[in-house]
């Protein structure tokens, strides 16, 4: 596990993809140091929310924190951040099962590629740059989204308001 949560720095590609759909090659590309500062290592690029990927991030969260780029015919169509994790998030009930667990703290497909089920393909290629991990998500307002992948809902345990979590299965190097 402790080799697996050091990959920040690893590069991999995956290539997935059908006649019908583009293929979509996702990079783990590590963050940018900037005067002993760590930042989120994306460009400004209209089309993504730069609210989400323009931060810095925190020294000791550096090796567990992995940003996912993803391209279709070398154009960046889909973001993704990624915390690894031992232990699953608390207070959401039911869930359980063996980990480790890969958050997906992040994920976004560029505004004029939406709804072309490029990010349903995009999930699938981040899972399999964690082999052995289950993917989880909070959902924000992308309830229809993550269900439509077929992963399991959860409800938060002390404030039903929050965001439902989405669990995926475990995901192999074939998947």
């Amino acid at each position: 596990m402790a080799a697996a949560l050091g990959r920040t720095n690893a590069r991999a590609t995956v290539r997935i993809g059908s006649v019908k759909k583009p293929h979509v090659q996702a990079v783990i590309v590590p963050p940018t140091a900037v005067s002993g500062s760590f930042y989120k290592p994306f460009e400004k690029i209209e089309g993504f929310d730069e609210y989400w990927w323009h931060d810095v991030i925190l020294a000791d969260q550096r090796s567990q924190t992995h940003f996912v780029s993803m391209h279709v015919a070398g154009e960046e169509v889909i973001r993704a951040e990624l915390t690894l994790r031992k232990n699953p998030p608390g207070t959401y009930p039911g869930w359980t099962g063996p980990g480790p667990f890969a958050a997906i703290e992040f994920f976004e497909v560029a505004e004029r590629h939406r709804g072309k089920g490029l990010g349903t393909q995009a999930v699938f290629s981040v899972g399999t740059l964690f082999p052995g991990f289950r993917l989880h998500a909070l959902s924000e307002e992308a309830d229809g989204f993550w269900a439509s992948l077929g992963w399991a809902r959860y409800s938060h345990f002390e404030e039903p308001r929050n965001r439902p979590l989405y669990l995926s299965p475990t995901f192999t190097e074939n998947s």
